[in-house]
Parts: C-alpha cells; structure tokens; sequence
C-alpha cells in the first residue's frame, strides 16, 4: 500500500497491478485511498475503526476526486459522532474477501475458492446487503442451484470461511452460513459400494476403455488412497521393485509423508505407468503433461454410464470408505488398516518404513494384505 497526496494526476496516471488490486492512500484524509484493479478500474474507497472496514464511494471518473473527499470527510464526521453507516453489499465484501485470500493462499486454492463463490452466490447476491442475507436464503440457493454433492461441500466449506471472515471484519454479527447442514454429515456420506457395485466398477475401471479416470479409481479401489494423492503421483515416488509408494508432504491432507505398500494388481498397473511417463506426473490432465488430472465430475458421469452401477450418487471419497468397511469383514489389522489410511494411530512414535505396516498379531497377518481388498480383483 503506498501513501500519496492523491491528485487528479495521480488518480489518472498510477499503472494498475499485474493482479489483483492495489491501494493508494491519501496523505490529507485518514482512511480514504483509491483502489486500482488490474483491469485498470478505480475506486474510491475509505477504511475507519480499529476493525478497519472499508466504505466504497464509488468509482472514478463517475466520482470525482473533490466528491469522494468530501464523502470521505463526511463518513469518518459520522463514525466519530456513533452513527450507523448503512451496510456493505455482498458484492463489495465479496471483493475484499478475494484481495484477502489471494495473498493468503495458494494459486489452485484460491481459484476454486474465487470460481465456487462467483458462479453459485454472485448471481444471486450481487445487490443484496451482507447483513440481509439468512440462512434459509443460503441453503434455498444451494438446493436450487448445485447439482453436484461434491461440488456443494466444497461450496458449503468456502461460504462458512467467507462469512466467518466477514463477522471478523465486523461486517455482520454473525454468520448464516453456521446454521447450515454440513453436507459430509449427512446420511450418503455413509456411503459403502456393495460387493455388486464394486465389482461394477472395479471390472469398468480396470478394462481398457475405461481411460486416465478409470486407471485412478482403480487405484483408489486397491490401496484406500485418496484422489488428490492418486491423480498427483510421478514416477519418481512409486519403487516397484521394493513395492512402495512413498506420497510427499504437498499430497498429503495431514501435511505428512506417507508410505504404503505396492502388490498385487496395483503394482502392475503403476508398473505400466510408470514405463509410459518416467519423469512425469503419471495421471496427467489432457493436453498438459505438468498438471494432475482434474477432470473429476465430468469424466464420472460417463463412466458411471458404463460401468452399469444403478446408483450414481457414489463418490470417489466412498471408495476408501469402502476400503476400509471390506477390510475389517476381512478381518485385516485395524493398526494396519489405519496405517495404510494415514489415519493417526495411537502406537507411539515412527518405527521405519516396514514397521509402519507391519503389527505382529497372533494370527502374524502380512500386512501387505491389507491392500488387496478383494483376491479376485488383485
């Protein structure tokens, strides 16, 4: 943030931002500066109080410099005399929410964040004040406007962040969006494939037509990963000979490394992989060999035509969830199970690569079968 005398010159001349905004503050009036856009629009804008909320004016050369001043002036007279000014639209919070979050976050973070609030509450809200909005009004524009279970989780996480940051700035006392139903809770969250599903899709992803998509479930079937660790695998992190898959801290949720054992089916199927792209990712979106596949909710309609399951509301996530459900009917290790999940396990502290999987039991389980969900599959 830079702070200038601000002159009609300055308003006209500063260069804008490669991206982003950028604020340039008055030196006469505390608080009152002119925000530039990359796009090259600017706004007048003022910030008062400790919780430094910003006012928008408006937008130059509709204002003019000596108008926006006196509004300014005017607003900070206001604040100092106790009075309410009216509140911020969503538009406007929306707005600041993006500046914020995009010097906080990582680039692919805050994309998905800056699409999923654009494209399902902006249309919706762009006029309306910060503090009408309700949690009845937030749950009606989910249900209307989100078809995708996956999608309205993510959108469900993104709206909570928004709106709690929202009462920080004291835009609003509270946040609507606490009163709404997580959708992780609800009863398809649950969801295990019964033993004809997965053979279903299992036979689908494994066959030759399936593609990239159904290479990865087949993988998510097999090992209980997750689809972010699967879709962002490179050849150097899979060792076929000494039967590991070693994921890096980026991959992973916990932000830990994490090992698991490589047999069977999965093996063979990484082995080949692994063969076609030596130095790169080995699940590439089409058309750009650097990025992971992302291509989730529309390669999954298609292939859930295919592969004949009557139930399309399973989701990748279900799969390891199904994973695990089989692997205790098997009666695997749960310490091993857990393990292979990266789920945290009460044993006291790191042990090495192989103890990490391998828990002496009475019956001495091999603990590699625990990624061998079904002996006809792998």
């Amino acid at each position: 943030m830079g702070r200038v005398l601000l002159t009609e010159l300055v308003v006209r001349n500063t260069a804008p931002p490669k991206k982003g905004q950028k604020s340039v503050f008055d030196t006469l009036i505390h608080g009152f500066h002119l925000r530039i856009s990359y796009g090259g629009s600017r706004t007048f804008c003022v910030l008062y109080g400790e919780s430094r909320r910003r006012i928008t004016i408006g937008q130059y050369p509709v204002i003019s410099l000596a108008q926006a001043r006196a509004e300014a002036k005017l607003i900070l007279a206001e604040k100092t005399l106790g009075r309410e000014r009216g509140t911020v639209s969503f538009k406007t919070a929306l707005e600041e929410f993006l500046e914020y979050k995009e010097q906080s976050n990582k680039a692919s973070s805050f994309a998905e964040t800056k699409r999923l609030l654009t494209k399902y509450l902006l249309p919706e809200y762009q006029s309306e004040a910060l503090d009408r909005i309700t949690a009845r009004s937030l749950a009606d524009t989910f249900k209307r406007r989100v078809k995708s279970r996956g999608e309205l989780t993510h959108l469900h996480k993104v709206t909570k962040t928004f709106f709690r940051w929202a009462v920080k700035a004291q835009y609003v006392p509270y946040s609507p969006s606490e009163a709404l139903e997580d959708p992780r809770r609800s009863a398809s969250r649950e969801r295990v494939l019964d033993k004809p599903e997965l053979a279903k899709v299992a036979t689908y992803a494994l066959s030759e037509g399936s593609g990239t998509f159904g290479t990865i479930v087949a993988l998510l079937i097999l090992t209980g990963q997750r689809r972010a660790q699967i879709a962002g695998l490179r050849a150097d992190m899979v060792d076929v000979a000494g039967g590991t898959i070693s994921f890096p801290p980026y991959l992973m949720k916990s932000g830990k490394g994490h090992t698991i054992p490589l047999v069977g089916r999965a093996a063979a199927i990484l082995k080949g992989a692994v063969n076609r792209q030596p130095r790169r990712l080995l699940f590439p979106a089409r058309g750009h060999p650097d990025v992971a596949f992302n291509g989730w909710s529309r390669v999954k309609v298609a292939f859930d035509r295919n592969c004949g399951v009557t139930d399309p509301r399973w989701t990748l996530h279900d799969l390891r969830r199904t994973f695990s459900t089989y692997c205790s009917e098997l009666n695997e290790n749960r310490e091993v199970v857990e393990r292979v999940l990266s789920h945290t396990v009460n044993t006291g502290g790191v042990r090495g690569i192989y103890d990490r999987y391998r828990c002496q039991t009475d019956r001495n389980v091999d603990p590699r079968s625990a990624s061998n969900l079904d002996p006809s599959i792998a």
